[in-house]
């Protein structure tokens, strides 16, 4: 029995099967697949890592700002989702309790940031 994917994209995918499959596994092959693919379609970032989302956070052109978060770990990264203004944000100190944004830009940035626990 074998399986082959062919597609030149997600809209086109087919599976092809030999002709010894049944039906009925056929049809939930295709049944399962068509979850999966509306399962993906509706991921998001936010719930998809151990992270926290913080929203509308403003800092004044050569600021520093600290940012407080709950994950009681030092974050390994962050993920800036909007950036508005100006700025060139870039990182300061991490710790288990905040992480630090610092704004070397011309203007004042308002953000929205995905703090990752790792």
């Amino acid at each position: 029995m074998t399986t082959n994917l062919q597609a030149t994209s997600f809209n086109d995918l087919e599976l092809i099967y030999d002709e010894e499959i049944d039906v009925a596994v056929k049809e939930k092959l295709n049944t399962n697949f068509v979850n999966i693919m509306t399962q993906l379609r509706h991921i998001s970032l936010k719930n998809s890592f151990d992270s926290q989302l913080v929203e509308k956070v403003v800092i004044p052109n050569g600021e520093t700002l600290r940012i407080n978060h709950k994950l009681k770990v030092v974050p390994e990264s962050r993920i800036i989702t909007r950036h508005i203004g100006n700025g060139l944000v870039t990182d300061g100190n991490f710790t288990d309790k905040y992480i630090e944004l610092i704004n070397n830009g011309p203007e004042e940035v308002t953000l929205n940031v995905i703090i990752l626990k790792g």
